[in-house]
């Protein structure tokens, strides 16, 4: 009956690299990925992983029962095509498995003694790849949680204080002492949280051309730092806290720049939904 887990490790002979899953207290984005890449993972997958402890993990036969090191050598255990730690209060589950020549899979749960012969049908979750585990955004966050939010713009700054009434869940806006429209500047901070850059193997950095920086209303957060630099003459990268994201079309970037200008001066904006 968990709620949550608190880390996932996914290792093994089908991942180029270790991929490390962590629980967050963000309501919008339950789980980050921390390794090889930092973004928010995607709640549906996270939860298969979950699900082999909640449901547990329903095995068609026994490879072997006592295996010796022979045994785990000969059903391929010991170079496995995955390996899933799951963390949890005080708790660790591992899970390595070996896709068989009948299709199954050897399986070796908590190094107990036995190789389990598990179908590909129970175990969905070894068909994952980073790919799949990433979340298509990249900055869930809710309005009210930050207290100030300031945009730079080649070099010129844009501030705005954002203050919140609990009781009502309302948030208010102002820019130099004056208030902006509340659903104007929620439309335009809708343009952070529909970001869902598209990751490559590289990127050419060019100079930041835009900068927002969401300092969280609770101080111990700290802020989140977003940044837009060139990557091409269509494409514009974004790196949130130094770390690059992926790449978005010019003409989103342009709405992200102009749009800003339309808050300041209460002009409409297109919803990016």
């Amino acid at each position: 009956s968990l709620a949550f887990v608190d880390k996932i490790t996914v290792s093994g002979g089908n991942y180029k690299q270790p991929i490390s899953i962590v629980h967050t207290d963000n309501d919008m984005a339950a789980y980050k990925i921390t390794e090889p890449i930092s973004r928010h993972a995607e709640l549906d997958a996270v939860n298969g992983y979950l699900e082999l402890l909640t449901s547990g993990i329903t095995a068609q036969g026994c490879f072997k029962l006592k295996p010796t090191n022979a045994d785990y050598a000969k059903f391929g255990l010991t170079r496995p095509d995955t390996i899933i730690e799951i963390k949890y209060d005080k708790e660790t589950v591992k899970i390595i498995a070996k896709k068989q020549e009948n299709g199954n899979f050897a399986v070796v749960i908590d190094e107990k003694k036995a190789i389990y012969e598990v179908s590909s049908e129970a175990l969905a979750v070894l068909n994952y790849d980073l790919t799949s585990l990433l979340n298509q955004y990249v900055f869930l966050q809710n309005v009210e949680d930050f207290k100030n939010i300031t945009f730079n713009d080649n070099g010129k700054e844009y501030s705005f204080d954002i203050s919140y009434n609990e009781d009502k869940n309302t948030t208010t806006e102002t820019y130099n002492g004056k208030d902006v429209d509340n659903d104007l500047f929620r439309t335009y901070f809708d343009y952070y949280t529909y970001l869902k850059p598209e990751l490559e193997n590289s990127y050419n950095k060019g100079k930041t051309e835009f900068t927002a920086i969401f300092n969280f209303r609770d101080s111990k957060k700290g802020k989140i730092t977003v940044e837009f630099s060139k990557h091409n003459d269509r494409q514009y990268l974004v790196t949130i806290d130094k770390h690059e994201q992926g790449l978005i079309s010019y003409t989103y970037f342009d709405n992200i720049k102009n749009y800003l200008q339309n808050v300041i001066e209460n002009k409409g904006i297109v919803s990016p939904a």
